[in-house]
């Protein structure tokens, strides 16, 4: 993986004041392009000969959850891929336990990281991919690349006209961020009360449950979490594709000998705590919002802790929905305004 690029100018002076267009909350103008977007981390790229394992380790060792896959040979992208991916194609589950320091490795199955198969076979496959490859030229209106965030894609690639590699990825948060600095408090006044929006079943498991429970119902449904409930049914936490890439950091959390995989949810979650608290890089992992609380909020919510969910809860912390960076990024392009 290589490819560090430079930071791009900010897009702030190129978005119109919120309210300037009656049909859209907020409007970007026509000149703003890719080009005017802020670059927030460096590009790396896998190669089509990079192995499912080594994937995971270059994920988690950059704290990516996602990068694209370039095939020397055909001198093209293959797309894609990301934690998700990796999981469903794994032969089952235990294959994280590759991620775990040697010591912790008390399992025949530790053998099956000298077998493990190439990124290509991923493709070769034909199975769907997580994030859509949906890639744009520089230069590309930002008008494309929001409709493309908010309708297919998680993350838009921008590509080189002279080179075609990737020069730029435009991800859902790091819209998400940006438009929380432009945007204030009253922009979005509707609720998921009110409006619907994000009230939907959300899936989990319990906190006496496995967290390979959890991961293999991620995998089933592909999704990228799952909430953990508690014994009367609350909202307790949730586990998220991103807390696999905590595992190579495992000793830090003083749990030598043991397979993650086997902890309980709850346990699961006081383990990545520890573990990124111990490795200073501290993160949130469940996020929640009353269901009367103004978009803008869930907005808030979402842009200040770099989550891509935020969940919606009663006031006994029941949850009744989840909303996502996605869901963020249609309602401004197509939210009408109040009159």
């Amino acid at each position: 993986m290589s490819g560090a690029l430079q930071h791009r100018p900010d897009l702030h002076d190129h978005l119109a004041p919120p309210g300037s267009e009656v049909n859209s909350y907020i409007k970007v103008s026509d000149v703003a392009t890719t080009d005017n977007f802020p670059q927030e981390h460096p590009v790396y790229e896998f190669t089509s000969k990079t192995t499912i394992n080594e994937a995971l380790h270059g994920l988690a060792e950059h704290n990516y959850l996602s990068a694209p896959v370039w095939d020397e040979e055909s001198k093209k992208y293959l797309g894609f891929v990301d934690v998700c991916d990796l999981l469903a194609v794994s032969v089952s589950l235990d294959s994280l336990v590759h991620l775990l320091p040697v010591g912790m490795l008390t399992s025949p199955k530790k053998s099956k990281a000298n077998t493990s198969p190439a990124l290509a076979e991923i493709f070769e496959s034909g199975s769907s991919p997580s994030s859509p490859w949906c890639p744009v030229e520089e230069g590309t209106p930002m008008k494309v690349v929001l409709k493309l965030l908010a309708t297919k894609a998680r993350r838009v690639p921008v590509l080189s006209k002279t080179t075609g590699r990737v020069k730029q990825i435009i991800s859902q948060s790091a819209v998400v961020a940006l438009l929380h600095e432009r945007l204030k408090s009253d922009v979005l006044p509707d609720t998921p009360m009110n409006s619907g929006v994000g009230i939907k079943e959300v899936l989990g498991v319990s906190e006496n449950d496995k967290a390979r429970d959890a991961f293999e119902m991620m995998v089933e449904k592909n999704i990228s979490a799952v909430a953990v409930f508690d014994a009367d049914g609350a909202l307790l936490s949730c586990i998220s594709t991103k807390d696999i890439r905590v595992l190579p950091r495992i000793e830090s959390a003083g749990l030598d000998g043991v397979n993650p995989l086997d902890l309980t949810a709850r346990e699961f979650v006081s383990m990545v705590r520890l573990a990124t608290e111990k490795d200073g890089k501290t993160h949130a992992a469940c996020v929640a919002v009353p269901v009367d609380s103004s978009l803008s909020v869930v907005l808030g919510k979402m842009a200040v802790t770099k989550v891509h969910r935020v969940f919606i809860v009663h006031q006994d912390h029941r949850a009744v929905g989840v909303i996502s960076a996605s869901d963020i990024i249609f309602i401004l392009n197509n939210a009408q305004p109040r009159e």
